[in-house]
């Protein structure tokens, strides 16, 4: 068997002035792995504006997403994926390069993983506003339900203690 070389990081945003600097120290880095795991914490799209509640700080153009071309898989499944509504989230999948898990239109594509270079991925969120986990006729995030036996100190919001 070959071995593989895998890098995952967290969250990752690119709205900046510079948007290939977010990423330009560790590039040649990700650049010489096999495999390249991210999460996006944000909205790509130049058509839809902030939902109601949520701020236009995670949402960046189509043209800034070039750095983020460097991933294979980038993960969806978080608490800013909605930000700009449904149209956003589709806009969003469209515009990445990488292969897309944690959400999408329906739970089973949320839900399905992803493999690359025989590695499986799939993601999932506990925490995220409520009315963004994927839902009958409406696309959303793939949600990870906690039970929770105390009051949420974040009113609104799926938040497991």
């Amino acid at each position: 068997m070959t071995p593989r070389f895998i890098a995952a990081v967290g969250d990752v945003f690119v709205d900046r002035p510079e948007p290939g600097a977010a990423l330009g120290g560790i590039a040649p880095l990700l650049e010489a792995c096999d495999v390249t795991f991210a999460n996006f914490e944000g909205v790509v799209t130049d058509r839809h504006a902030p939902v109601p509640g949520a701020s236009d700080a995670s949402i960046v153009p189509a043209a800034q997403a070039a750095p983020l071309r460097v991933f294979d898989v980038m993960s969806l499944a978080n608490n800013h994926a909605l930000d700009a509504g449904h149209g956003g989230l589709a806009d969003t999948i469209e515009a990445l390069e990488s292969a897309v898990v944690g959400a999408g239109p329906t739970l089973a594509d949320a839900s399905r993983p992803v493999v690359v270079e025989g590695v499986a991925f799939v993601a999932a969120a506990a925490v995220f506003p409520m009315g963004t986990e994927v839902q009958a006729g409406a696309p959303g995030i793939a949600p990870l339900r906690v039970e929770e036996y105390y009051a949420a100190p974040f009113p609104g919001m799926y938040l497991p203690g």
